[in-house]
């Protein structure tokens, strides 16, 4: 990543570096993941008379960005991004 000058980056380079490291896939496919989950939740637990907090905390840590999302994954193994 290039700098502009001193404490500054260029958002034109920050933001292809963002799509280099595939950030908005990930966060893409974390949205969908956790709006599916949301959904499965909201209907199974009133059917099921399940405690109206299972919808609550599973709300909650759908919005919660999760450590693993910033890993990579490449030949030497699990890196950090």
């Amino acid at each position: 990543m290039s700098f502009d000058g001193p404490g500054t980056v260029s958002t034109r380079n920050f933001f292809s570096e963002l799509k280099w490291r595939n950030v908005y896939k990930v966060a893409a496919a974390y949205a969908v993941v956790g709006w599916l989950a949301i959904q499965v939740t909201a209907t199974i637990v009133p059917a099921l008379h399940l405690p109206d907090g299972l919808t609550d905390q599973n709300f909650s840590l759908s919005v919660t960005p999760q450590p693993t999302a910033r890993r990579n994954f490449n030949e030497g193994g699990l890196a950090k991004s």
